[in-house]
Formats: structure tokens, sequence, C-alpha cells
């Protein structure tokens, strides 16, 4: 299984996961799915949060 993660870090701070962290546990979460994926993870500030959430909701 390949897993193509792609993290998009438009928010920086001190206490975010580093990218392999991340890779880790996309790895674990998808173990069981089987199938190549393709996953962007994008780390946003407070106002572009709320902005998504708004949208999808």
């Amino acid at each position: 299984m390949i897993n193509d993660l792609e993290v998009q870090r438009i928010h920086h701070a001190d206490n975010l996961p580093d990218d392999t962290a991340i890779q880790r546990w996309v790895d674990a979460a998808l173990a069981d799915h089987g199938r190549d994926t393709e996953l962007v993870v994008r780390i946003v500030d407070s106002a572009e949060s709320a902005e998504l959430n708004q949208l999808y909701r």
C-alpha cells in the first residue's frame, strides 16, 4: 500500500507534529484500507478553520 501524503503548512506553530509523525499516523489509520491512497493534510489558522467549517457544514 502506498499512502501519498502532502502536508500543507499554512499556519506555523512550535507545538505542531513534523511530517514524519503525520505520515506515521496516516499509515496507521489506513493500514486496513488495502488500496493506494492520496491524502492532503492542511494545517491552518483559526480564521481559515472557521471559514472551512462554515463552508462544509
